[in-house]
């Protein structure tokens, strides 16, 4: 299940812009351009945002604020699978979204998780596409991250 988070802001956001999606293992942050700048829309996470897999047990490792313990499992697997199981959850998220809140669509994300993104998103999705960038830029914030965009999207696919 996919969760968004929007963020109160005082100027309106444009109808329809072409949004910037860069996209990580199970969250993913929205941005449009505003002149130079990358105007955030909103994030966009799954229900099981961590790759850790959760389980009550008899002995435990960890007691959760609800007073249930907890063992925690971590495994490269799991994260692939919860990874994969968000492009899948996001690809329907983006075909939702792009009946009214964008008009073209630009892809960040590292490359395994662009390719799971790419081949889950509907052909009406593809055909929005304006580019799909794949590099894994969810460790950036701000200026740097306005940085890194500019550096590998040229200006007039902005939007």
């Amino acid at each position: 299940m996919i969760f968004e988070s929007t963020p109160l802001r005082p100027d309106p956001i444009p109808e329809r812009p072409n949004w910037i999606l860069i996209a990580g293992d199970c969250t993913a942050r929205v941005f449009y351009r505003r002149g130079e700048a990358l105007v955030f829309v909103k994030e966009v996470f799954s229900r099981k945002s961590t790759s850790e897999d959760i389980r009550p047990v008899t002995n435990p490792v960890v007691t959760g604020g609800d007073g249930r313990r907890y063992r925690i499992v971590n495994s490269k697997a799991n994260a692939r699978r919860d990874a994969a199981v968000f492009c899948k959850e996001l690809a329907a998220y983006l075909e939702r979204a792009a009946q009214q809140e964008f008009d073209r669509l630009v892809l960040v994300a590292g490359p395994e998780v662009l390719i799971w993104l790419k081949a889950s998103i509907s052909p009406q999705v593809q055909e929005r596409l304006l580019a799909d960038i794949a590099i894994d830029m969810t460790s950036f914030s701000g200026r740097e991250l306005e940085k890194q965009v500019a550096a590998v999207l040229p200006r007039e696919d902005q939007g």
